[in-house]
């Protein structure tokens, strides 16, 4: 009788109390607490990081579509996506633009940052849902990719008319292309029940524009910048509560400044 005592004594000596295990699982919440916002600081820098090398992608096929084509820049006006978007004409894939015989970059997926999601609810209609099951080909017809082509390389104010890439002097003070998002439209997306999306575009304007085709914050209050020499860098908002303020002067200007970042020169 001794000896099973002192048997059931040294088994329960080895289990955990209720409150031991209590006060273990609060310690692993605390460290949580602690750590997932460190966590979740190095996962968007990684998206950072990812951005800024879908962009330098960008670049380099950007130049090699330039060298290509009398040194020039795609025309930005036309009739549909194809003729409109920069990004269809450095693809080879045949569906937006099929005369492409020349690959400058390799698949659709470099336009896209990692930081840029958009809700499956942003179909325009039950029948371009089920025409494009795949919502990255949706976006891809769409035009909505995370990067924006300064609009003043592709037209000159408003003229049809190109840059030649050669004729700017001071390439790694021109603005090639930033993230750059389109929101608060209010034709988007019907079919969502009227809600107003946030998307991306393909191209973005030198001046605020209430958040249509504007220089988006992707990285907490920054932008990623491509510049026409081939350069990136990442650029904050002076003000992390304003959209708009990343067209201060001190920031990416705007096309009312002398010296801007947007004009060609």
């Amino acid at each position: 009788m001794e000896k099973n005592t002192q048997s059931r004594n040294k088994n329960w000596k080895l289990g955990f109390t209720l409150v031991e295990l209590l006060v273990v699982i609060s310690i692993i919440a605390v460290l949580l607490s602690i750590l997932m916002p460190a966590l979740s600081k190095v996962r968007k820098q990684a998206q950072s990081v990812v951005c800024c090398t879908n962009l330098k992608q960008v670049g380099l096929g950007m130049h090699l579509y330039t060298r290509a084509n009398n040194d020039t820049f795609m025309k930005y006006y036309g009739e549909s996506i194809s003729e409109k978007a920069w990004f269809t004409r450095l693809v080879k894939d045949g569906k937006l633009y099929s005369d492409n015989i020349i690959e400058y970059v390799s698949g659709y997926g470099v336009f896209f940052c990692p930081s840029y999601t958009i809700s499956p609810n942003c179909y325009k209609s039950a029948a371009d849902k089920k025409r494009y099951p795949n919502l990255r080909d949706y976006q891809i017809r769409q035009g909505w990719i995370a990067y924006g082509m300064n609009a003043r390389l592709t037209d000159d104010g408003g003229a049809t008319k190109p840059a030649k890439i050669t004729e700017i002097k001071t390439p790694a003070n021109m603005i090639m292309m930033t993230d750059a998002w389109h929101k608060n439209d209010p034709l988007m997306p019907a079919f969502a029940g009227g809600k107003s999306l946030v998307t991306g575009t393909w191209f973005t304007r030198g001046y605020y524009n209430a958040g249509i085709d504007d220089v988006a914050l992707w990285h907490q209050g920054a932008a990623n910048v491509l510049w026409v020499d081939g350069h990136v860098t990442r650029v904050k908002a002076p003000n992390q509560k304003s959209d708009s303020s990343i067209y201060d002067a001190s920031a990416l200007g705007n096309y009312g400044l002398a010296n801007n970042f947007w004009d060609r020169k």
